[in-house]
């Protein structure tokens, strides 16, 4: 979540994690996670289908290539 999200809406998440102990960061960044995304019921052939949070409350669907995700998944090292 916190890759697919920004601004405001990406420091309360990363708070709320914080404030129950759960992680904020994620040892499989980037291509690693990539291929564990493929598998997920998103996924359509080359793109997968990513949850963007701009603000909380308020989501859209974006597709996604896997260079994509990987590099913005990189914010989670």
């Amino acid at each position: 979540m916190i890759p697919m999200s920004n601004g405001e809406a990406r420091e309360r998440i990363i708070s709320i994690l914080k404030r129950f102990g759960l992680p904020i960061r994620y040892e499989k960044a980037g291509d690693a996670l990539v291929q564990l995304l493929r598998h997920d019921k998103k996924a359509c052939g080359k793109d997968i289908t990513a949850v963007m949070v701009e603000q909380i409350g308020s989501f859209c669907f974006q597709q996604m290539t896997a260079e994509e995700l990987s590099k913005a998944s990189e914010v989670l090292k």
